[in-house]
């Protein structure tokens, strides 16, 4: 899962206001006020970088253990999967 690229939707309108991320599912309309954390790993899912190396990045900017920090990774990426907000590639995917 680290080495894979996550890519928002495109078809998923977003807009970033002070900092944090409202997404907006296709599917049901349904409107996601992301927390920083999950800003932080919603701005970089261009489809350019691995998940690790968005974890790198987090790991620098947040003082968290290293088990927390994948730990909530995880969790938001696979909630983010189920609701049709992220893709996850095998390859570089830029949008």
């Amino acid at each position: 899962m680290w080495e894979k690229y996550p890519r928002q939707n495109p078809e998923t309108p977003t807009r970033t206001i002070e900092g944090e991320a409202i997404v907006i599912t296709p599917d049901d309309s349904k409107m996601h006020n992301l927390n920083p954390t999950a800003t932080f790993i919603w701005d970089r899912a261009d489809g350019t970088q691995t998940l690790e190396a968005i974890f790198q990045a987090m790991q620098a900017e947040y003082e968290v253990s290293e088990t927390q920090l994948r730990d909530d990774i995880l969790a938001f990426v696979n909630e983010s999967q189920s609701k049709g907000m992220l893709d996850m590639a095998d390859i570089s995917n830029p949008l």
